[in-house]
């Protein structure tokens, strides 16, 4: 009765497991699935049910931890003006954002924007900057970076001149604001990202998988092939035969092993029987419920 227990236990949990794993796999595959068909309406950055989401690659927006952004509007130091940063106040290179869609009307200066306009089409990838100034007539946002060391600007050095290098966005050109960063979540999008990270991560659930069926096997076969012989050394032991006469022992274990083997093809088919006659009750206490039901309500 334990052995018969433990089997049930292992089946079950073995179970469990494909059941995860297989929800895993599809859940995967959905997820990927819909990443590639936001993306293409998306300029190509990927999105999940509605959230967007990237891995920063430049500098542009590693500014100070002030919460205002000094911007030099002419480049010539007359007419400086100030910013109140919304969002977040500093973005490195290689951390994650998380990207909500935005209704034009519902920008405001200083949000952090994503953006695909001239400007990131050059460099073929979205570009997220601050916004510093709006034209709701023009439908226009002017953006610009928080670092004006950033690399991007100028290779020789200078600062970065909000006149010449202002990001001008349209209306139809905005992802969306960021509303959350982490530098755990950008190595994330880049382990992710990487070619060999989906086939990897489904293949290996499936080795799973087909690791603990294999196991299931060879442990269904070693318990029949146990039963099996059980039963033969049972059957021989009956016939009171010398052990030590190896032709009587040849025959006898012959004769026990067919006599075993119709014995267990007789138990197979009780047990189909068994099922067969199980379903038709099924199916007649259903109609029978069917028909109470039917009758209740009549009754009302």
């Amino acid at each position: 009765m334990e052995k018969t227990s433990t089997k049930k236990k292992k089946s079950l949990a073995a179970r469990i497991i494909d059941w995860v794993l297989g929800v895993f796999i599809l859940a995967l595959v959905a997820v990927e699935i819909d990443i590639v068909i936001t993306s293409k309406k998306n300029f190509g950055v990927p999105s999940v049910f509605g959230t967007s989401f990237m891995r920063v690659l430049t500098d542009s927006m590693e500014g100070d931890d002030d919460p205002i952004r000094k911007i030099d509007k002419d480049g010539d130091g007359t007419r400086e003006f100030e910013v109140a940063k919304r969002g977040p106040f500093k973005i490195k290179t290689d951390d994650g954002i998380i990207i909500k869609s935005i209704k034009f009307e519902d920008i405001q200066v200083g949000d952090c924007l994503t953006f695909y306009n001239q400007d990131a089409a050059r460099i073929g990838a979205a570009i997220t900057h601050r916004v510093i100034e709006i034209d709701y007539n023009a439908e226009l946002i002017y953006c610009f970076g928080d670092n004006d060391r950033a690399m991007t600007c100028d290779a020789a050095g200078r600062d970065c001149d909000y006149k010449e290098q202002k990001n001008v966005v349209k209306k139809d050109e905005v992802i969306g604001v960021v509303v959350s960063t982490s530098t755990a979540f950008g190595g994330f999008l880049k382990f992710t990202t990487h070619p060999f990270f989906l086939p990897g991560a489904v293949l290996l659930p499936l080795g799973v998988i087909v690791g603990i069926s294999l196991v299931d096997l060879v442990k269904s076969v070693k318990r029949e092939n146990d039963r099996f012989e059980k039963l033969v050394a049972e059957e021989i032991g009956k016939m009171n035969i010398d052990p030590n006469d190896e032709l009587k022992m040849e025959i006898a274990r012959e004769r026990a092993e067919i006599k075993v083997e119709v014995m267990l093809e007789i138990e197979e088919e009780k047990e189909k029987a068994k099922k067969e006659i199980q379903k038709e009750i099924d199916a007649i206490r259903k109609d029978e419920l069917k028909r109470l039901r039917k009758e209740g309500m009549k009754n009302e």
